[in-house]
């Protein structure tokens, strides 16, 4: 539709312009000067030339331009010789030509606007004009086609945000050669930097086409352009001799102002800037700051031999100082361990660094990994155990069964692919960093249980301070906030409670943080933070000095130090008690999912067996984490995410979620016979991420046999562009909202043969057995679906969103052969047939409802319907919008839906069976 109606407006701008011309060439032995057309978009040109401008100062007493003459609307040259006209005649034909032209005009002005993604051209204009410019206007504009070189043009040569004045030549590139006349014009008037843009877009919009006017930069009396031109002829293929000098001498002269440019460029061009190597150096050393900073990154581009000879010293150099920021450092090891065997220099201060207990923890684990990348472990695989209450324990040990670690940390410090450590009873309170991973599947790094026994690692410790008798079995103490839980400072802040990280448990039960005094008082087994105080009260039986009362210290209990790591395996383990910020979509850009446990944006784990419990946030993440400004500083290692195994692992009781996976890392996974209970324990179900599982971007996913029983929450959620997932032989009891809801996806989703009984009312909108909104290609299929406090299933279409760069709709999905029994305000709704949701059918269904006949709805959300424009609406007289509830019979004969399916009671279907019974007779 954008590109008919881009069409249309181009198709008006040339009839305005024809028109014009006929007028000003029609009387052409006088110069008439009518009122220049002003045209939304540029007109077709000759010569590098808009033609209105062209014949706005043409005169009558010379030919027009060869092309001019070609076109069969103009009058032939020998008509140019005719006799003058009276001027009479010529004032009249004159006038009504110009009229023609004004109205042709306005037929171009009335065509409309160019638009793109929902807004016009000048929206995106405005938007990117702005100060700091919005860089997705700029981009937006080279999409758009000619009428957008003027702005872009006019933003290369003035914005004063130099990420538009870059962003502008290529989205001007992206035009293509439509926009050289205008840039072939700021060659000549505009600005250096504006120069140097254009010299780039040369480079892109004609390849090697463009060597003439890149050799005519090469004359411009300033450098940046000579820079530029140089840089592009290079990448083209000419020379070195000829440009590589040039750039050198540029680049040691600060006379010239343009030794960062000149950095870049040569990095630009890549290995065919051979020979620059020691130059580079010697500059960065030379000038520190952002030359520096360019001319080492041009040596990583330039990527020779000499090249990274040159950057390992300087990397392991930067890495020694102290000085440096720990973020800059850990990048720096992360460069030296792609660089491998290269780097075998950096070795030795990559391994002193990881053995430093008093280093950051995060560039421990980062030159770890580095230095194992360099100079890979070649020894058989051993197993090491740690065994806390051992009464040899220790962490000078060295690991043995009998000499055993006392901290599972320490294993994590040392374990090497391939290697195991067996975790022996006993509680560990610390948060447990893997530093590597394994390198296949013959070869994992093993976190286990010892046989036969229970560890447990919890983020919490034994909390003992003054407590002060309020009365009434209150008690209050000095504490203070943990730093990372201020959620009222976030850019959506959010106060109170429920938002906190605060956690305290009294002989393992966690007491419910109120917000006042009065709440406090009500009754035992709840707690009140007063940070203006700075006291923290409890009411429990009791005093706190004859109980153990734990308060949670760390976020997490099990995180590599390292993103990304791969074939960890994860058994028998018990973690407790994580205090990290709730995760939600106001803050995504702040925190993270930042779980009790978390594969940390890593592959190929395997985790089964465990118990992870009572965590603040999240449960168990098996993603990549999000994109909180908290993780940016922290490279994933490897590109690979997702394919995990998650196996017979309980994880319930968490404030937000149970188990989360965000974007590639919920690719490929296997999630069976898992348990997900008690959920949503802080009791933000509108907070976005709150389901007993929860995936965004699910592809190639399978969940069975996973059991999810009293969440407040979702039971399964699937959310935003999933695709090729299957949800089976899972029971969902007695969970808030949904057991499972598909969200905005294209699918395909199978979700077949689980049994979903008493999903709890979270509002009107929820309480469905299986919901989907703006969700596509779904099956259910052979599911029994019961005591829903809403519908059986529901599909609808509610808003206007975009997955995989197409609007969202609900369509093409299929309710086929469920067991749908009493659920209270129906057992299946479902748009009418519209635009935005269509082809969605439903068939061979067994129905019931208790205390009456079958209801089923037709409803409005997000469909735009109009009854009287439908044949059930006709038939029942119904017009407007609004929510349409039929019975069995209407739906069968007006909605030709569930014209197989039948009405009859549980008990006549599956007396007398339990839930696991049910399940069994349905995978029978």
């Amino acid at each position: 539709m954008r590109a008919f109606s881009r069409a249309r407006a181009k198709t008006g701008n040339r009839i305005a312009a024809r028109m014009a011309m006929i007028a000003m060439t029609t009387s052409n032995s006088i110069s008439v000067k009518p009122r220049r057309v002003i045209l939304p978009s540029s007109p077709w040109s000759w010569d590098g030339q808009p033609q209105i401008r062209v014949f706005a100062t043409w005169r009558g007493d010379s030919s027009p331009p060869a092309k001019v003459r070609r076109a069969s609307f103009l009058p032939r040259p020998d008509a140019t010789r005719r006799k003058l006209p009276s001027i009479r005649s010529t004032v009249v034909r004159t006038t009504v030509l110009a009229l023609v032209a004004a109205l042709a005009g306005g037929i171009a002005a009335a065509q409309p606007e160019p638009s793109l993604d929902g807004k016009t051209l000048g929206e995106w204009v405005e938007l990117m004009n702005r100060n700091p410019g919005d860089h997705l206007a700029a981009r937006m504009l080279g999409k758009m086609g000619e009428p957008a070189i003027a702005p872009l043009i006019q933003a290369m040569r003035t914005h004063p945000d130099g990420a538009i004045r870059w962003l502008a030549h290529r989205s001007l590139a992206e035009i293509g050669r439509a926009a050289l006349p205008e840039l072939d014009r700021v060659m000549q008037d505009g600005d250096p930097t504006a120069r140097c843009q254009a010299v780039l877009s040369f480079e892109l919009i004609l390849g090697r086409e463009a060597i003439p006017r890149l050799q005519e930069a090469l004359t411009d009396a300033h450098p940046f352009p000579r820079v530029r031109a140089h840089g592009a002829l290079l990448r083209l293929g000419e020379p070195s001799e000829e440009h590589l000098p040039a750039l050198l001498e540029i680049l040691r002269d600060p006379q010239f102002e343009a030794q960062w440019i000149a950095a870049e460029a040569l990095g630009q061009t890549g290995a065919k800037a051979a020979g620059a190597e020691q130059a580079l150096a010697e500059v960065a050393r030379a000038f520190p700051g952002g030359i520096a900073s360019r001319a080492w990154q041009a040596l990583e581009e330039i990527g020779t031999e000499a090249a990274m000879e040159q950057l390992s010293g300087h990397w392991a150099e930067e890495l020694g100082d102290p000085t440096v920021e720990v973020r800059t450092r850990v990048a720096t090891a992360v460069r030296l361990g792609k660089l491998g065997p290269q780097a075998a220099a950096a070795v030795a201060p990559l391994r002193e660094i990881a053995a430093d207990a008093e280093a950051d923890a995060i560039l421990r684990g980062y030159c770890a990994w580095a230095a194992e990348q360099i100079e890979p472990s070649t020894g058989s695989p051993r197993t090491y155990h740690v065994a806390r209450q051992h009464p040899q324990a220790d962490d000078a040990n060295p690991g043995s069964a009998d000499r055993p670690w006392k901290t599972v940390q320490r294993a994590a410090g040392a374990l090497k692919p391939g290697d195991t450590v067996l975790i022996h009873a006993g509680e560990y309170r610390e948060l447990v960093r893997p530093v590597l991973g394994g390198t296949g599947e013959g070869r994992m790094v093993t976190y286990a249980a010892a046989p036969g026994e229970q560890p447990v690692i919890k983020a919490s410790d034994p909390w003992r301070p003054d407590w002060r008798d309020e009365g009434g079995g209150v008690w209050s103490a000095p504490y203070e906030r943990h730093p990372w839980d201020h959620p009222e400072q976030w850019p959506t802040p959010k106060e109170g409670p429920m938002h906190r990280a605060e956690q305290v448990f009294v002989e393992g039960a966690l007491l419910t943080h109120v917000a006042t005094l009065e709440e406090l008082r009500a009754e035992p087994g709840r707690m009140l933070t007063d940070d203006e105080a700075g006291r923290l009260f409890v009411h429990i039986a009791g005093s706190p000095q004859d109980r153990l009362i734990e308060r949670s210290m760390r976020q997490q209990c099990f995180a590599p130090a390292v993103r990304g790591l791969g074939y960890v395996r994860v058994r028998g383990l018990r973690m407790l008690h994580g205090a990290a910020p709730e995760s939600n979509g106001d803050n995504w850009g702040v925190v993270g999912h930042r779980s009790v446990m978390s594969v940390r944006s890593g592959h190929h784990w395997v985790i089964e067996g465990n118990v992870i419990e009572w965590g603040n946030a999240q449960g168990l993440d098996i993603g990549r984490e999000g994109w909180g400004e908290d993780l940016a500083w922290q490279p994933v290692v490897c590109e690979t995410s997702g394919f995990h195994q998650v196996r017979g692992n309980t994880v319930s009781h968490h404030g937000v979620a149970g188990i989360v996976g965000w974007a590639g890392g919920a690719n490929s996974l296997l999630l069976e016979d898992n348990i997900t209970n008690g959920n949503g324990v802080k009791g933000n179900f509108f907070m976005y991420e709150s389901a007993g599982v929860k995936l965004h971007t699910a592809k190639d996913c399978l969940i069975r046999r996973h059991r999810a029983h009293g969440n407040e929450c979702f039971g399964i959620w699937l959310d935003y562009n999933c695709e090729r997932n299957r949800i089976t032989q899972c029971l969902l009891t007695d969970n808030m909202g949904a057991g499972v809801f598909h969200e905005v996806s294209p699918g395909p989703i199978l979700i077949d043969t689980n049994v979903i009984l008493g999903t709890r009312n979270a509002g009107e909108a929820w309480g469905e057995g299986i919901y989907s909104h703006d969700g596509n290609h779904a099956v259910c299929a052979n599911n029994f679906i019961a005591g829903c406090a809403n519908f059986g299933i529901r599909f609808r279409n509610l808003f206007s969103r975009i997955a995989d760069g197409e609007p969202t709709t609900t369509s093409h999905n299929r309710l086929l052969n469920n067991l749908i029994f009493d659920c209270a305000r129906g057992c299946i709704s479902l748009n009418p047939e519209v635009p935005k949701a269509e082809d969605n059918r439903s068939e061979g269904n067994v129905l019931w409802q208790r205390g009456g006949e079958v209801t089923m709805c037709l409803e409005d959300a997000g469909s735009g319907v109009k009854w009287e424009a439908t044949k059930i609406g006709q038939a029942l007289q119904k017009t407007g919008g609004g929510d349409l509830v039929v019975s069995l019979k209407l739906w069968q004969d007006w909605a030709d839906n569930d014209l197989s399916s039948v009405s009859l009671p549980p008990a006549f279907v599956l007396a007398g069976r339990s839930p696991e019974e049910i399940l069994e007779a349905l995978k029978g």
